[in-house]
């Protein structure tokens, strides 16, 4: 980001948001700032003190250099202590986000209790993900269709398309995906 692009803060806070799944419900959740000032930011109709700017960079688990720079998107390296986890006890999993970057992608590395259900927040993603299982047994049903996953199978969930997921198994499922947002890019 350049300078002349300060303005443009919310696109990317918007921007990062979208990379960590997260709905702009969660992050008002997570930062105790309302729905429609964030949105206001994220449309650059507004922008933040450096108090609120903080609270939004602790809350998607980044610096706020990570909001006015491009240096974020191109990693070579990405270090164990550099993901983000984010705990979702609802579903009993844990997803490890290991970021490289807009135009690189990111993998995930979900791990699922026994006997949990994990439905996608909003029913579908804009962009693609591919999976493979690590360890255990997933069960994916996309759009009604059933897929059993074992130990090294894969699978591909086209962008749009509604999915859940369940480990049906006896043991946590390790599971790894990859997410590549930039191909989706919605405003």
């Amino acid at each position: 980001m350049k300078i002349d692009d300060i303005d443009r803060v919310g696109n990317r806070i918007k921007d990062i948001r979208k990379k960590k799944s997260l709905t702009i419900t969660e992050l008002s959740k997570y930062t105790g700032l309302s729905v429609g000032y964030l949105s206001n930011i994220e449309r650059n109709q507004t922008s933040p003190t450096l108090r609120n700017l903080a609270t939004i960079c602790n809350a998607l688990d980044i610096s706020m250099s990570d909001i006015i720079t491009e240096s974020a998107d191109e990693r070579i390296v990405v270090r164990k202590e550099d993901w983000v986890v984010r705990e979702y006890p609802e579903y009993q999993q844990t997803i490890n986000f290991i970021d490289f970057g807009n135009a690189n992608g990111e993998f995930q590395l979900v791990l699922m209790q026994p006997g949990k259900t994990q439905k996608v927040s909003e029913g579908v993603h804009p962009y693609p993900e591919m999976g493979m299982v690590l360890k255990g047994e997933l069960t994916v049903i996309i759009d009604g269709t059933e897929y059993v996953l074992h130990e090294g199978d894969s699978i591909r969930i086209k962008p749009h398309n509604f999915h859940t997921m369940r480990n049906h198994g006896k043991e946590v499922c390790e599971s790894l995906w990859y997410i590549r947002h930039s191909a989706t890019r919605e405003g």
